[in-house]
């Protein structure tokens, strides 16, 4: 039997913070490095059954294509404006799932950036003073206080 690691040491699958499938990809070098279930499922904190788990869900590979080719063609439209586009098509796909799978297909729209006043931008640095009463500041509020 090989040496199964103990304690603190046993690696990524203890990190709170760790990515599904680099957690997964882990728990199959062990399986592969011929360790038990059962101390796989020890090491990982999970039970037995959910190391069989394989998911039955549909890829969409017809949609995800689709919505590729329209990101491409659309590259200013979010994500909402290409799901209308995609229901005028004839495609049947809720909101929460066209989301999930822009996602996961990394289409989401860059953020734009932030406005800012000409005025904030072509400010100068303040000098700093070299003597007493050297540098003054105005009151721009308009108030005399």
């Amino acid at each position: 039997m090989t040496e199964v690691p103990q304690g603190p040491a046993t690696g990524v699958l203890r990190e709170a913070g760790m990515v599904h499938e680099e957690r997964w990809q882990e728990i199959q070098q062990l399986a592969a490095a011929h360790v038990t279930v059962s101390e796989i499922a020890r090491m990982a904190r999970c039970t037995r059954s959910s190391l069989s788990y394989a998911s039955r869900r549909d890829p969409l590979t017809a949609l995800r294509q689709r919505l590729r080719e329209l990101a491409q063609t659309r590259v200013c439209f979010g994500y909402r404006r290409l799901r209308v586009l995609l229901l005028r098509e004839g495609w049947d796909v809720g909101k929460e799932r066209f989301y999930r799978v822009c996602t996961e297909e990394g289409l989401a729209l860059r953020r734009k950036r932030p406005w800012r006043h000409a005025t904030a931008v072509h400010r100068e640095q303040r000098r700093p003073a070299t003597e007493r009463n050297d540098t003054w500041s105005t009151n721009a509020s308009g108030s005399e206080h």
